[in-house]
């Protein structure tokens, strides 16, 4: 049983109470479930599967006959009130009592919710009634009075389609609105009735309450899923309440502005950030009269009229919120996108992510927001004779900033050419680029030949050439370097003659270290070697020579 009661002015009052009584559960459960029931611990899977189809009233009667059962055994009441009126009471006795002996076919129950649906509620209760005369010295009654109402309204209307929920790529849709919106009020009084006339004082408290739902949900084939807020009126209140007091004399009551001074005013609002980013503002207010610093005012609620709300205000022109989230995916692509927008808003509120993924392979990341918008693409391409990455990346029109990298190899049989290259660019200009080539001959050939531009101030070169040449007596070794930077230029060259009894070595260097030095090495040498068995001779000579340049 649930069962929700408060007391206000020393009686209790029911606001919504459920419960219900059943007989005979226990061994209607145990016929079914229990160990020699009839739906055994492997049978669950396919007595699920039935069910869905539906129930049938005459294959529980026949599963009663073979196990015994018994299911008229089962019986039972429910019932609901609310502010003590009972507005549902039933009782059953079987199964029979709640199938109707009928048989309860899901695919009909989607087919009836699949249609538009109206419902409308409204409901008006006394919750409160209470009186007490008071007899007094002077011969006349003094009467206390309070009674309370409510009045309940509720308006909806929907339909959702689950017809396609268990196909294999599902679908669905939910469409419909809720506005529901209620209203207490409580009047007490304090009066003397001399029997021809009547004098006293009055107060009427009211709280209401206002706010409306509306939308749409729908799921496209397992792979689309969008959903639509509508947004609430300009002005939605979601919370009032405020005293009143009038004085009453014989049948006419006049309104009263009780105690007028230093009346107090709050009000609280969300602020302008939350309006910019929801197009909503709630704010909070309340009026009251500040008694404290009067001697003889009465006690609080007596001192005046009070008022308090929460109310939701619309800032913007928008209509709804629209939210979308889809997944695709196919043989050669997949495509991904999570989206938020305010479609008529003043203010741009699009939030989006969109993403794809492609064999090429591709990939293409774009993301907008209200601040920014960035685009990002990455291309790559993988194939025997070059591998490239190219990738790009776009703040706004004509914002766009770019890496690319790219190695073509090209092979032979008797060589093997390696060609690098790298780019960097802003939207204003390239700033590093690089590039050369790189070559190798089995035995015979090493080349570098590498540029690297606009990084430094000045163009960055590196130069190298390594041969080698064989003949019957001797094998020679030359190469070639050449290397300019800001800080160090330097070119050289080098021969090395390998015979079967000298090393004769020439190297010749030319160096530039800008406003520091200049200089010119040379070196050449010879050096004689022989061995027998038991004996190692060796004998050379060299030369160095550097020289200053002005």
């Amino acid at each position: 049983m649930t069962n929700i009661t408060f007391d206000l002015f020393g009686h209790s009052v029911n606001l919504l109470e459920i419960g219900g009584r059943m007989e005979g559960l226990e061994y209607f459960l145990e016929s079914y479930f229990g160990p020699n029931g009839y739906f055994q611990e492997n049978d669950v899977k396919e007595v699920t599967k039935q069910n869905i189809k539906g129930i049938s009233n005459t294959k529980m009667e026949d599963i009663d006959r073979q196990f015994d059962t018994e299911s008229d055994s089962l019986k039972g009441d429910l019932y609901m009130r609310v502010f003590g009126n009972e507005l549902l009471f039933t009782r059953f006795t079987g199964l029979s009592d709640i199938t109707d002996g009928k048989s309860i076919n899901i695919l009909d129950i989607l087919t009836a919710l699949a249609k538009k649906q109206e419902y409308s509620f409204t409901q008006s209760y006394v919750f409160l009634d209470s009186s007490v005369i008071i007899p007094t010295m002077a011969g006349f009654p003094l009467n206390l009075t309070i009674d309370g109402s409510a009045t309940v309204d509720l308006r909806a209307s929907g339909k959702m389609d689950l017809t396609k929920i268990t196909d294999r790529s599902p679908s669905l849709s939910l469409d419909g609105y809720m506005k529901p919106s209620g209203a207490v009020q409580i009047n007490s009084m304090m009066s003397v009735d001399a029997f021809v006339t009547k004098s006293g004082m009055k107060m009427v408290s009211t709280m209401h309450s206002s706010s409306s739902l509306e939308g749409h949900v729908e799921l496209k084939n397992g792979k689309v899923l969008s959903a639509q807020i509508k947004t609430p009126f300009d002005k939605m209140e979601v919370f009032n309440i405020k005293t009143a007091f009038f004085t009453v004399h014989r049948e006419s009551e006049r309104e009263q502005k009780m105690i007028t001074a230093n009346r107090q005013t709050k009000k609280v609002c969300s602020g302008d950030k939350l309006a910019k980013i929801t197009g909503l503002e709630l704010c909070a207010e309340l009026q009251y009269p500040n008694a404290s610093l009067i001697a003889d005012a009465p006690y609080f609620p007596m001192t005046g009229p009070v008022s308090a709300g929460l109310t939701l205000l619309k800032r913007d022109t928008h209509a709804s919120y629209n939210m979308e989230y889809k997944f695709v995916k196919e043989k050669q692509e997949a495509r991904a996108r999570v989206a938020f927008s305010t479609p008529g808003s003043k203010e741009d509120r699009e939030l989006s992510f969109d993403c794809l993924v492609r064999s090429d392979p591709l990939l293409e990341i774009s993301m907008i927001s209200p601040w920014k918008r960035v685009s990002i693409r990455v291309n790559l391409i993988s194939k025997k004779a070059m591998s490239s990455m190219k990738t790009s990346i776009s703040f706004e029109p004509g914002k766009d900033y770019s890496f690319e990298s790219r190695l073509q190899n090209t092979q032979t049989k008797k060589a093997t050419k390696l060609m690098p290259y790298l780019s960097i660019r802003t939207p204003k200009e390239e700033v590093t680029a690089l590039g050369g080539s790189m070559e190798y001959k089995s035995g015979s050939l090493i080349l570098v030949d590498i540029t690297l531009d606009r990084l430094l101030d000045k163009t960055v070169k590196v130069f190298t050439k390594l041969t080698r040449t064989l003949r019957k007596s001797n094998a020679r070794y030359q190469s070639k370097v050449d290397i300019r930077t800001p800080l160090l230029r330097a070119k050289g060259t080098s021969n090395i003659v390998l015979q079967k009894t000298a090393v004769i070595t020439r190297v010749n260097l030319d160096y530039v270290i800008p406003r520091i030095s200049r200089d010119k090495i040379t070196v050449n040498s010879k050096i004689n070697y022989g061995f027998t068995k038991s004996v190692w001779s060796l004998a050379g000579k060299g030369y160095v020579y550097i020289y200053e340049c002005y």
